[in-house]
C-alpha cells in the first residue's frame, strides 16, 4: 500500500493541497463584460463625485451670502 504523502496544511481533519490549482483563462465575453461593469462603475463613480462638489459649492455659496448679509445689516442702520 502507497503511503500519501502529507501536506504541511490540515483543516478540520483534511488535507490542503500546498499550491492553488493553475488560473483558467475567462473568456472572451465574460472578460468584455467585466470591462463594461467596470467603465459603468467609473461613470457613476464620477457622477457621484461631480454631484458631491457642486453641492459643497452650492452650500458655500450661501455660507458666505449670509455672511455678507449680516456685515451689511451691521453696518446698515435699521
Amino acid at each position: 500500500m502507497k503511503e500519501r504523502k502529507k501536506s504541511s496544511l490540515s483543516i478540520l481533519g483534511r488535507d490542503v493541497p500546498p499550491v492553488a490549482p493553475p488560473f483558467t483563462t475567462p473568456s472572451p465575453p465574460l472578460v468584455l463584460y467585466l470591462r463594461l461593469k467596470e467603465l459603468e462603475i467609473s461613470r457613476i463613480q464620477e457622477s457621484i463625485a461631480k454631484a458631491k462638489e457642486e453641492k459643497i459649492s452650492g452650500e458655500q455659496r450661501r455660507y458666505l451670502l449670509n455672511e455678507q448679509l449680516k456685515a451689511i445689516k451691521k453696518v446698515t442702520p435699521s
